[in-house]
C-alpha cells in the first residue's frame, strides 16, 4: 500500500471497505459469543435444576448428597468457565474494533473528502460496548454464587455423611465364634 501522502481516492477507499468489513466482522463476532454463552450457560442451569433435586433422595447411602453437591459444583465450575470465556471474547472483538477505529480516525479527513460515512457509531459512547459485555459478566456472577453454594452444601452434606456414617468394627480384633449347640446322644436301635 502506498504511503499516505502518495494514496488516491480509489486507495482510501479500498482501505474504508476493509475497516467496515472488519467492524462487521467482529461485531458479528461479539453476538455469537454473547449467544453462545447464553445457550450453554441456559443448559447448564438445566443441568443443575435437574441434579440439585436429587441431593434429598436418601436411598443411596449417606454419601450420596455430598457427591450431588459436588457434581452441581462441577457444573457451576464449568459454566464460570464458559462464561469467562465468552467475556474476554467479547473484549477482544471491542479492543480490534477500537483498533479498526484507531486506523479509520488516521486517515478521517481523507474519509469524509470522498463523503464516506463514519463505519461506526458514535465514538463517545460507550452503552454498546458496556451492553454487550453485561450478559457474560452477570452470567459469571450467578456461576459463582451457585458454586460457592454448592459447595457450602458439599462440605456441610459431608459433615452430616460423617456423623451418620456408622462406626467402623476393628479390623484386628476378631469376634468370637458362636457357640456350637452340644451334639445330640445317638441311640443304638433294638
Amino acid at each position: 500500500m502506498p504511503e499516505p501522502s502518495e494514496r488516491s481516492g480509489d486507495d482510501y477507499h479500498k482501505v474504508f471497505t476493509a475497516i467496515c468489513q472488519n467492524i462487521a466482522r467482529e461485531d458479528s463476532n461479539t453476538g455469537q459469543r454473547v449467544t453462545w454463552a447464553i445457550a450453554l450457560s441456559a443448559g447448564l442451569f438445566t443441568a443443575v435444576a435437574f441434579i440439585a433435586p436429587r441431593a434429598n433422595e436418601t436411598g443411596y447411602g449417606t454419601f450420596w448428597a455430598p457427591m450431588v453437591w459436588m457434581a452441581i459444583s462441577s457444573v457451576a465450575g464449568l459454566g464460570l468457565f464458559f462464561s469467562l470465556k465468552s467475556w474476554r471474547g467479547v473484549r477482544a472483538a471491542h479492543r480490534q474494533i477500537d483498533y479498526l477505529r484507531m486506523q479509520y480516525e488516521a486517515n478521517a479527513e481523507h474519509y469524509k473528502r470522498l463523503g464516506l460515512p463514519r463505519p461506526f457509531g458514535d465514538p463517545n459512547e460507550q452503552w454498546g460496548i458496556e451492553s454487550a459485555e453485561i450478559f457474560p459478566r452477570t452470567l459469571m456472577i450467578f456461576w459463582f454464587i451457585i458454586l460457592i453454594a454448592a459447595l457450602v452444601a458439599s462440605v456441610i452434606a459431608l459433615g452430616r455423611a460423617a456423623v451418620l456414617q456408622p462406626a467402623l468394627q476393628p479390623t484386628s480384633v476378631t469376634a468370637p465364634a458362636p457357640a456350637q449347640p452340644a451334639p445330640t446322644p445317638v441311640v443304638p436301635l433294638r
